[in-house]
């Protein structure tokens, strides 16, 4: 038993099914189902009820629930608390960043700040997906973040950053596979895998592709490169999503999609309204820096 399994327990409470549960917490619903079953196994007893797509808690749910929620509160209460009590340390950086760069380009990107322009300077780094990095930066847990475009934060400054390409994702033997690019009207009639249209990629597929084509089905249950991956590695339809470093372990074609290249834009991330350290400042002057923009374009 861990904390992420109370967490997730509790969404699916709330959400009372585990498709808006996996969406909300940014999950795939497969890894949220494990995590339940190993929960239940845990502790010994069945929470839930299964009617239709809707779930419904057990008796022993619902007591369960409750002591859920009630140890949540009282520890986000403690966190929250306890962060109160304890300023940033000094010349120490929050950097939040896509899971797609977390790992590979930002790093460097780092060391070569620390390297050329402040080598005392301390990074706290994030890998988080779009939503809940803009949530972070606007409630001061970030200083920084490196994520998409999305509308309703109004206190936060967008400064486009860098691109990534859209890309049909398919099995070698597919008729479309043999192509340099593919047009949008050849999407026409095809089985289309993308992402949920909760997070701002999907809205982004969903309005410069998919009402842009008659496909024959659209399958939006995917959170990421890897579940659309997975999906089209299976035969259950052909993808389109970005082409990221998550797509390298799979065996599969890439080919250009006939859209603007300015389709997919990453931005870097402030709070307009928050006074900031010359450390950051700094930094944002860095990462403008030509040279360091090229560095997370994907080449392949």
């Amino acid at each position: 038993m861990n904390l992420n399994q109370l967490r997730y327990f509790r969404v699916i409470v709330d959400e009372k099914q585990y498709t808006k549960a996996a969406s909300k917490l940014f999950i795939s619903q497969p890894s949220l189902s494990n995590s339940m079953k190993a929960f239940e196994e845990d502790l010994g007893g069945k929470l839930f009820n299964k009617r239709g797509h809707q779930i419904e808690l057990t008796k022993y749910g619902q007591l369960i629930y409750k002591t859920v929620c009630n140890t949540l509160d009282t520890l986000d209460q403690g966190i929250a608390e306890a962060n109160k009590m304890l300023a940033k340390p000094a010349n120490t950086l929050r950097v939040a960043c896509l899971p797609t760069t977390f790992g590979t380009t930002l790093p460097k990107t780092v060391r070569d700040f620390k390297k050329n322009i402040n080598e005392t300077a301390h990074f706290i780094l994030f890998s988080k997906a779009s939503i809940p990095i803009l949530e972070g930066i606007q409630d001061g847990r970030y200083d920084i973040g490196i994520s998409s475009y999305k509308s309703g934060y109004e206190g936060l400054h967008f400064t486009p950053f860098y691109t990534e390409d859209i890309i049909i994702l398919l099995q070698k033997e597919h008729p479309l596979a043999h192509l340099e690019q593919v047009k949008l009207s050849q999407l026409n009639n095809q089985k289309i895998i993308t992402y949920t249209n909760d997070i701002p990629l999907g809205e982004t597929i969903a309005n410069n592709v998919v009402k842009c084509i008659k496909p024959a089905a659209v399958d939006t249950r995917s959170i990421d490169e890897v579940g659309i991956a997975g999906l089209v590695a299976s035969g259950q339809g052909i993808g389109v999503c970005a082409n990221t470093s998550f797509l390298q372990p799979f065996d599969l074609v890439k080919v250009p999609l006939d859209i603007p290249s300015r389709t997919r834009v990453i931005y870097t991330v402030y709070n307009k309204r928050t006074s900031h350290s010359e450390l950051v400042t700094k930094f944002l002057a860095f990462l403008a820096k030509d040279s360091v923009r090229k560095t997370y374009q994907l080449i392949d």
